[in-house]
């Protein structure tokens, strides 16, 4: 993360997971985090379960919620290699207050402990 322009990226805790308000903190858009977080990702160990049906099925129920929010171009999530990925395309203002409002009532449909959870890290 630091390499691809993001120099105080803090490292994850004795659990592995990263704080979220060290995250926030660094003044970087959730939408360049998830980026420089994609790229990054074949780095990351492999400790994870791969996501169940049902998992994958309430990232989808997560989606769908961002679009009855009013961020109609949210897409649904891609399903790859156990994980999932959140691809937001650019002319969706993931900064926006309305975005946000969406987000935090929408990630609470992702259990928690799961990539993108309202609790997770």
């Amino acid at each position: 993360m630091r390499a691809h322009g993001i120099p105080n990226f803090p490292d994850p805790g004795s659990d592995g997971h990263f704080a979220k308000e060290q995250l926030r903190q660094l003044g970087v858009s959730n939408a360049r985090l998830r980026a420089d977080n994609s790229a990054c990702q074949n780095l990351l160990p492999a400790g994870q379960p791969p996501l169940t049906p049902q998992e994958q099925q309430d990232y989808l129920r997560a989606a769908a919620c961002m679009r009855s929010h009013g961020i109609a171009n949210f897409p649904d999530p891609s399903f790859s290699g156990g994980g999932v990925r959140f691809t937001i395309p650019s002319g969706v203002d993931s900064s926006s207050p309305q975005f946000n409002q969406a987000r935090q009532t929408c990630q609470r449909l992702i259990p928690a402990g799961l990539p993108y959870s309202a609790s997770d890290g």
